[in-house]
């Protein structure tokens, strides 16, 4: 298909629409190139997946925080950030070389090394080998994650989202995991699974990332709501995501376990913004629970915590 090498992710996912629906996956391969959308090369189907070729980027917003949170779990997500820092064929991939060279380590690479099972037995040897240069990882990481940083990240992910609403596509399940983090220079934020997951039951999404609409069956497809409310769903979430990008990490409906109940009771926290007032002000219209309630796009990047952090 390609007369050279392309660098690329797969993300396969459970088709949950009918076969007419998938005029919709043309419309993700042709949407305009955007900065803050990652960008869809090919997708391809069979009768159990879809497979979507995207363009690569470092981190996920979830996997991010959690590297620079100083509450992780490090033996936990050091099996993480091994398997990431390893090609599939069981080698290290240039960023982890490129680690180990300014920890100034070296270590001995076995080429014959596969994706057999021989390689579980190694994986000790890896969270060693991850060991030595984890705090490298995590300092050149903060290094470019400040609050400067962060907030230029928010506000790429409202460039991003505006300009899938002005497409005529929606996310409705805007989480952490569903933006990227690209290391450039400067470092960027990118929108992914635009429209993958469009048009799923409330039950299908992500715990604790729908809005009160989605949760209590009041917008429950996006064929039965007005443009304006499917919208809004969005908007939501932005909410919980801007609140997540300055408390690195944290929700403003409070723990995974309730914040569903959290979010049908509309009993938020915003505590921890407070110091931020523009912050807090845009994060409390977005997260109004009347979906006519919340703001535009276009006020959200006019807002005053976009315009002068």
């Amino acid at each position: 298909m390609y007369n050279r090498k392309v660098h690329i992710d797969i993300k396969r996912v459970v088709p949950r629409f009918s076969t007419t629906d998938f005029e919709m996956l043309d419309t993700l391969r042709r949407l305009q190139r955007h900065p803050n959308i990652v960008h869809v090369i090919d997708i391809e189907w069979d009768d159990t997946y879809i497979y979507f070729a995207l363009e690569p980027c470092t981190y996920n917003l979830y996997e991010l925080m959690q590297l620079c949170s100083n509450n992780m779990n490090q033996d936990e997500f050091a099996m993480q950030i091994v398997r990431k820092l390893f090609q599939r064929d069981g080698c290290p991939s240039p960023v982890l070389v490129d680690l180990i060279r300014l920890a100034r380590y070296q270590i001995l690479v076995v080429s014959s090394m596969t994706m057999d099972p021989t390689i579980l037995t190694i994986y000790p040897i890896l969270v060693v080998i991850l060991g030595i240069v984890f705090d490298e990882t995590r300092r050149r990481t903060w290094g470019r994650w400040s609050n400067c940083n962060r907030v230029l990240a928010a506000r790429d992910v409202v460039h991003g989202l505006e300009h899938l609403h002005i497409t005529g596509l929606t996310i409705r399940d805007l989480k952490p995991q569903s933006v990227l983090i690209n290391f450039g220079e400067p470092p960027s934020a990118k929108i992914c699974d635009q429209g993958i997951i469009d048009g799923l039951a409330a039950h299908s999404k992500s715990p604790g990332w729908h809005s009160p609409d989605l949760l209590i069956g009041r917008s429950q497809s996006v064929f039965g709501s007005s443009w304006k409310q499917v919208k809004a769903v969005d908007s939501f979430n932005l909410g919980c995501l801007i609140f997540y990008f300055i408390t690195k990490g944290g929700h403003p409906f409070g723990p995974d376990e309730s914040r569903d109940a959290n979010i049908e009771n509309n009993y938020h926290d915003l505590t921890l913004v407070e110091h931020n007032y523009e912050a807090a002000d845009l994060i409390s219209q977005l997260l109004q629970p009347q979906p006519e309630m919340r703001q535009r796009d276009s006020f959200i990047l006019s807002s005053d915590f976009l315009l002068i952090s």
